[in-house]
């Protein structure tokens, strides 16, 4: 048997780079694709995307840490405020509930939104449900409807009749409070007991009254009493100078002389006494 020798090199084609299957048509074959090798410049390349990337990660690192520390600072001090506001709230709700005015708050319906005494008997009721006199709730609606009506404030006084039974006087200040969009949404009223008040007017009242009656009376006194000695001074008088135009001795109109000269300077001073005591007298 012959054996011949085959030169593989004349036998099989050159396989150049074109006819070099691709890494997709491996992969499309079910091969494994080949390892590319790298060259110097294709690692240089990828190291610098790498720390391009890396700077982009540490950059966004560091947006996010202030981000972060901006949030906190402002939840922070979201949480004072609303702890502040907390504390405001607080203190005002104690002012409101133990002043010794009434302060309540009514919608356009006339109801109770708010009443910082006897809040279980009148909250949510309306002035027609709160059992108060017609008189006073129309009273009432009247000056609210006014308020609601011109946005301005108001200021009422009535009498009512407290728990006890007393007759008491009352002075209510009524406020408008705004909607976002400007319309007056509510009004706020405070009302203050000046039953006391009212009681020390009328009683000064009276007291007036009783001094300027005093005051008439002496003065109609001292003028009946200046008129009486006017009387009396100038019939004196009258009669001393008859007497001294009658024949008469020199020494007799030496005294009425006397007589007519003391009377006068009397006339006089008490005229001067009595202008400076006198007061306005009514007319008879």
């Amino acid at each position: 048997m012959e054996v011949r020798n085959i030169d593989t090199h004349r036998s099989l084609p050159l396989l150049t780079m074109q006819d070099a299957p691709t890494q997709r048509e491996q992969e499309a074959a079910g091969g494994e694709p080949k390892t590319q090798t790298h060259t110097p410049k294709t690692r240089a390349e990828e190291v610098q995307q790498f720390r391009d990337r890396l700077e982009e990660l540490v950059e966004t690192h560091r947006a996010l840490g202030a981000t972060n520390k901006n949030l906190e600072e402002q939840i922070a001090e979201r949480l004072r405020a609303e702890e502040s506001l907390r504390q405001r709230e607080e203190a005002f709700r104690a002012l409101v509930e133990n002043s010794p005015d009434e302060i309540s708050r009514f919608d356009r319906e006339f109801r109770h939104l708010y009443i910082n005494r006897r809040p279980e008997r009148f909250m949510g009721k309306t002035l027609d449900e709160s059992g108060f006199p017609e008189d006073l709730v129309a009273l009432w609606k009247a000056h609210f409807q006014k308020v609601f009506d011109t946005g301005r404030p108001d200021m009422m006084e009535y009498e009512a009749i407290a728990e006890n039974g007393s007759r008491r006087c009352f002075q209510s200040r009524l406020v408008p409070e705004f909607a976002p969009k400007g319309e007056v949404d509510s009004v706020l009223i405070v009302s203050r007991d000046i039953t006391l008040r009212k009681q020390a007017e009328e009683a000064a009242e009276k007291a007036k009254a009783t001094a300027e009656r005093a005051d008439r009376a002496k003065s109609e006194f001292l003028l009946r009493v200046r008129q009486e000695m006017d009387a009396l001074l100038n019939a004196l008088r009258g009669f001393a100078q008859i007497m001294k135009l009658e024949n008469s001795t020199s020494e007799q109109r030496k005294n009425l002389e006397q007589i007519l000269n003391g009377g006068g300077h009397l006339l006089d001073l008490i005229n001067g006494k009595l202008d400076d005591s006198l007061t306005e007298v009514p007319p008879v």
